[in-house]
């Protein structure tokens, strides 16, 4: 009851604060038919070096995947490559990170930072991880490229509970590939075995029938 009463002061309360240096993002995404995988969304202060902090005491991320048919998202964590963006996470104080039916299409996840702090000071340059996305893509997904597009309910707030507005977002896409992409080492192995191959013809013996004609 304690957090839940705390996220909605952090959604609702307060008067809008400035963000245009923050920027949340998508990556490209590309996969095989068949495969599996992950990507992070993340957030960023795009000004220069010497332009404003921001503090970032809580967070809404809405995504939804639009294309290519049999590609789906198959769960969201707080497990990015990158630094998180809160030191101490309210999942790990029991909050539930995101309520989104998976596999799916569409996610919204939300989350605030409960350590001593409560915020988390993005300065400059600096890059967090917001969610960690995991998808699968059937195997007999058609070749395409859809869009991962951020929907109305994303949102940052300070540690007022005040809604940072004017942050921009950027969208990702999804590519499907019809077929896997060999590694590096099978391609080399194929080059190697088909030399062998052709040694081999040029070597051998020649047959009865070769010598007389």
């Amino acid at each position: 009851m304690v957090l839940a009463a705390f996220a909605v002061v952090f959604l609702w309360c307060g008067h809008p604060c400035r963000a245009g240096g923050l920027l949340i993002s998508a990556p490209a995404v590309n996969a095989a038919a068949g495969s599996s995988g992950s990507f992070d969304v993340t957030i960023t202060n795009t000004n220069g070096t010497s332009g404003t902090s921001y503090d970032v005491a809580a967070d809404v991320v809405e995504l939804a995947l639009t294309g290519p048919g049999g590609v789906n998202f198959t769960g969201v964590s707080i497990a990015t490559a990158g630094t998180y963006i809160y030191a101490v996470s309210a999942t790990t104080q029991g909050s539930t990170f995101s309520f989104s039916t998976f596999p799916g299409t569409v996610l919204e996840t939300f989350d605030f930072d409960v350590s001593s702090l409560g915020f988390r000071e993005i300065d400059p340059g600096q890059t967090f991880g917001l969610v960690h996305v995991t998808y699968s893509v059937a195997a007999g997904a058609a070749p395409g490229t859809g869009s991962l597009t951020f929907g109305p309910d994303t949102s940052l707030s300070d540690p007022t509970g005040a809604n940072i507005t004017d942050f921009s977002v950027q969208a990702g896409s999804f590519t499907v590939t019809s077929t896997s992409i060999p590694e590096p080492s099978s391609l080399i192995l194929l080059a190697v075995g088909g030399v062998a191959v052709l040694f081999w013809r040029a070597q051998r013996p020649k047959g009865v029938a070769e010598v007389l004609l």
